[in-house]
């Protein structure tokens, strides 16, 4: 399951202590991080992708050359 919300994003938090308002900008910014690095990551991936597609068809090529 996949939740591409904010926690407590657009909630007023000034009812919340001062501390429980630290904790949840800890969570916003950890969530933030998060949702940062699974783009990351999908970049990767198809950069990963593209570059072993790109690879086998140069060695493709390479065997046909050399037979």
């Amino acid at each position: 399951m996949e939740d591409n919300t904010i926690p407590f994003e657009g909630q007023d938090l000034n009812n919340l202590t001062a501390e429980q308002q630290q904790k949840v900008k800890e969570y916003q910014k950890i969530h933030m991080r998060l949702r940062l690095l699974k783009m990351q990551m999908e970049d990767i991936k198809d950069e990963t992708h593209n570059l072993l597609e790109t690879l086998n068809s140069m060695r493709v090529e390479d065997n046909k050359n050399n037979n």
